[in-house]
């Protein structure tokens, strides 16, 4: 049975993750210290089955009985669509939240701010599942979980699908822990400029693709 936490330390990661490009850009911005700059971790859609699965057991095997699932445009919807749809929760928010300044790896990353949210969807009294895809700083989720209790949200549990090793921060549900950024399905794989990298090594449980 998985704990509340359900979170895979770092021994784990490579068996769900594929060491991609090697980083370097010491002049961006990442005061918190969260990633080592070495490597992308990319996250293929088998290891992303994995992941929703184990968020999906972590939530059952915790008693929490969602009623509304909100995701965090945009990385946290694929997530929370597909968790809305196995736990069987017909209630569904979208939150627009600001906090990165650019799409690039590492980017700099401002204080959160609200740009919208779905329209007509009350969360008064209701037991929300608050999703996104990683957690570093901690900053959105905490933003979004005030924001939803300020609105009467009856109870919130976060979840996400990777927390950074070096966050201090703690979702509810959480599947992996890598030590470095990490690139969704859904994110194109990039370098960062000037940087070249070695040749892209798949794996997946452990055993080259």
């Amino acid at each position: 049975m998985l704990s509340t936490r359900a979170a895979v330390r770092c021994a784990e990661v490579t068996s769900l993750l594929r060491p991609s490009l090697i980083m370097a850009d010491p002049s961006t911005n990442d005061p918190a210290g969260l990633w080592k700059r070495r490597k992308l971790y990319e996250l293929g859609w088998p290891g992303l089955a994995l992941c929703l699965e184990r968020l999906r057991e972590a939530v059952v095997n915790a008693g929490f009985r969602p009623t509304l699932v909100a995701g965090i445009s945009r990385g946290g919807l694929v997530p929370a669509v597909h968790l809305s749809n196995v736990l069987d929760v017909d209630r569904f928010l979208v939150m627009a939240i600001a906090r990165n300044l650019g799409n690039d790896t590492y980017c700099t990353k401002q204080e959160p701010t609200m740009l919208w949210e779905s329209p007509g969807v009350e969360v008064r009294g209701e037991s929300v599942l608050l999703v996104d895809d990683v957690v570093g700083e901690g900053r959105t989720l905490a933003f979004a979980v005030r924001h939803l209790q300020e609105h009467g949200a009856g109870a919130v549990r976060t979840a996400v699908i990777a927390r950074m090793e070096r966050s201090s921060y703690r979702a509810d549900f959480e599947a992996i822990t890598p030590d470095d950024w990490i690139v969704f399905p859904w994110e194109p794989v990039r370098a960062a400029a000037g940087t070249d990298g070695p040749e892209v090594v798949p794996w997946f449980a452990g055993t080259p693709a």
